[in-house]
């Protein structure tokens, strides 16, 4: 649109230009005869064909009044005035091609506007200035599901087209749009349907500068908002199916160490140890799993409240033995949960192996069990104030439960590392990406 006012004033300023420079010699060049229609003839080859058609038409009329002039021996007034008037006409014909140009380009610039707005679906619409009315486009019409007017509706009006819940938020937000109170208008609503179902329409605008009022499109939400509830429903259901499988291999778990225990009464004393590990290991996996039951459909589980669960199971494992507390520096972290699980697993044997070896019989003592995060990465440890052990190999010495801690900390990336002063203390040691969720 700026392009065609462009191109008009250019038309009309040489027009103009070359009109007043005529009118200014007329008194000494006489105009030649037979020139009535010619400005017109120029102007209106321009309009339609462009400039080079409007230089054709002055071309032709050139060489007519030449021959004319010649024929007729006419005086050098006469020349002069032809003269005139073929270079205005070569103006007019200059200024009627910007002209074609810019209405080409107008035309052009619609054609891509209908085209942008068929792929995008979207509707038009424009607020007037004093908030009492709006003007809708055909599309925006239609995605209201009312017949298109081509007058603007009263804002009475429009607000009945929508649902009632959703007209005082609308309402609020174009008033405070129109008062200068926002820079941009986005307002979501729902729209009564024909058939009973609801659609969602979305408005959005930016005030217009010149005269005032709002403009802007219409769009037609309804497919991302059932999008939306179908990812919503889904998230439940897997979480629900998460929740109710975790229960199940709780339940296995428990399972096999109801039937380890049967078995352990019948089974000779020398193995009675072995079998009582084995339950001890089944009862930690299976409060591994309740806990788990507290991860998100994301798989994120928070970590400190993680280890309570699992400090408050091992107490009650443990009853009567060493006291044991949890120190947690940050209840945010979150951990996904098949680390949590292997993490978890490393202090059921961390704590298990400390309550059963670090102590002597009658002994009271103490396991601290704690976690942090640290500038290179993640360190959970388990400490004792028991008797320690002597200076041997303690992975050989602890047996298969310092294996499955080792194995642990491998997957995780990390390291165990066991220090006998002050205290007895078994430290793992992660890298910082155990606590970045999976991608």
């Amino acid at each position: 649109m700026s392009t065609m006012c462009g191109g008009l004033a250019v038309a009309l300023a040489c027009a103009g230009a070359s009109l007043l420079g005529r009118a200014a010699l007329l008194d000494v060049c006489q105009p030649s005869p037979g020139l009535v229609l010619f400005y017109p003839a120029v102007l209106v080859a321009g309009v339609l064909a462009g400039r080079p058609a409007g230089l054709a038409v002055v071309g032709a009329e050139a060489l007519t009044q030449a021959w004319l002039l010649q024929a007729t021996g006419s005086a050098p007034a006469e020349a002069c005035g032809l003269l005139l008037s073929l270079v205005t006409g070569a103006a007019v014909a200059f200024a009627a091609g910007e002209l074609r140009h810019a209405l080409d380009e107008a035309h052009a610039l619609r054609k891509r506007l209908q085209r942008i707005h068929e792929l995008v679906d979207v509707g038009e619409w424009e607020w007037l200035p004093d908030g009492s009315a709006v003007q809708l486009s055909e599309r925006a019409w239609a995605m209201l599901g009312q017949p298109a007017q081509a007058q603007p509706v009263s804002a009475g009006q429009f607000y009945t087209m929508l649902d009632p819940g959703d007209v005082a938020a609308l309402r609020g937000t174009v008033v405070a749009a129109l008062a200068g109170r926002r820079s941009t208008l986005a307002m979501e609503f729902r729209v009564p349907a024909a058939e009973g179902e609801t659609q969602w329409r979305q408005m959005r605008g930016l005030p217009q500068n010149e005269s005032g009022g709002l403009t802007g499109v219409l769009t037609d939400t309804t497919p991302q908002r059932r999008m939306e509830q179908a990812f919503r429903r889904a998230a439940a259901r897997q979480e629900l199916i998460y929740r109710e499988l975790t229960h199940r291999v709780r339940n296995n778990f428990q399972l096999v160490a109801s039937l380890l225990r049967l078995q352990s009464r019948r089974v000779d004393p020398a193995l009675r140890p072995v079998l009582e590990s084995a339950i001890h290991r089944m009862d930690g996996m299976a409060a591994l799993h309740a806990s788990l039951s507290q991860a998100g459909t994301e798989g994120q589980i928070a970590f400190g409240g993680y280890l309570r669960e699992i400090r408050d199971h091992l107490a009650r494992l443990h009853e009567g033995g060493p006291a044991i507390t949890l120190l947690v520096e940050d209840d945010s972290i979150l951990l996904p949960a098949d680390r949590a699980l292997l993490l978890g697993l490393a202090v059921v044997e961390l704590v298990g192996n400390a309550a059963q070896h670090a102590f002597r019989p009658g002994e009271d003592g103490h396991i601290a069990l704690g976690f942090q995060v640290v500038r290179e990465g993640f360190r959970l440890w388990v400490e004792d104030d028991g008797k320690g052990f002597e200076e041997l190999e303690p992975m050989r010495a602890a047996g298969f439960g310092m294996m499955l801690v080792q194995s642990c900390a491998h997957q995780l990336d990390g390291e165990l590392v066991v220090e006998r002063a002050p205290a007895t203390r078994f430290e793992l040691r992660l890298p910082p990406h155990v606590i970045e969720p999976e991608v």
